[in-house]
């Protein structure tokens, strides 16, 4: 999958939520591919709510990824205002595109992403991230939630899924744009 990992006009810096801004669109993408993959693979993908949460936490995931990279390369106030950025630009996203779904009664969405995020970062916190990426266990733990919201017929084969053919693209694109993107504002501003 073709990410931004580098800005068209790069003489000026960009700044923290310019650059989370530039990264939220592509978790979108990268998510949805996911999901498309699960459904190709004939996993029982039955409604929208159900395919929303699996997107949510393919979300989640990503933003930790982020987050775990922002950690090598940038100060911890810059950190903070990109993560921030990023995590309420991905709830938007995440919104939108929910409220764009038949039948979908209105409501926060996007506050109801970042809640999930707050509560999966203690989680993930415990999870070892290298410059290799995610251990096993931090990609086993997003298997294990996406498990929760998956029919029996699913259970028993989605945590390999998502382990074995899922996150590997989804790591290595992640690291690529927000590596490119953070060195591409190597003088990131607030």
């Amino acid at each position: 999958m073709r990410v931004k990992t580098q800005w068209h006009r790069s003489g000026k810096p960009k700044s923290a939520d310019e650059t989370a801004r530039a990264l939220a669109p592509v978790l979108w993408r990268l998510a949805d591919k996911s999901l498309k993959n699960l459904q190709s693979e004939d996993y029982a993908i039955l409604d929208p709510q159900q395919a929303f949460s699996i997107i949510a936490e393919f979300l989640v995931f990503m933003t930790q990824i982020a987050d775990r990279i922002a950690y090598e390369t940038l100060d911890n106030d810059t950190r903070s205002v990109f993560i921030t950025a990023l995590a309420l630009r991905t709830g938007e996203i995440l919104e939108e595109n929910i409220l764009d779904s038949p039948n979908i009664a209105p409501d926060d969405y996007r506050q109801m992403f970042v809640r999930l995020l707050n509560r999966r970062a203690g989680d993930y916190a415990a999870f070892r991230y290298t410059s290799e990426g995610p251990d096993f266990s931090f990609k086993r733990y997003l298997g294990l939630q996406i498990r929760e919201v998956m029919g029996d017929r699913d259970k028993a084969w989605i945590i390999d899924q998502i382990m074995e053919i899922e996150t590997p693209e989804m790591v290595e694109t992640i690291q690529k744009g927000v590596r490119g993107l953070l060195d591409a504002s190597a003088s990131i501003n607030h």
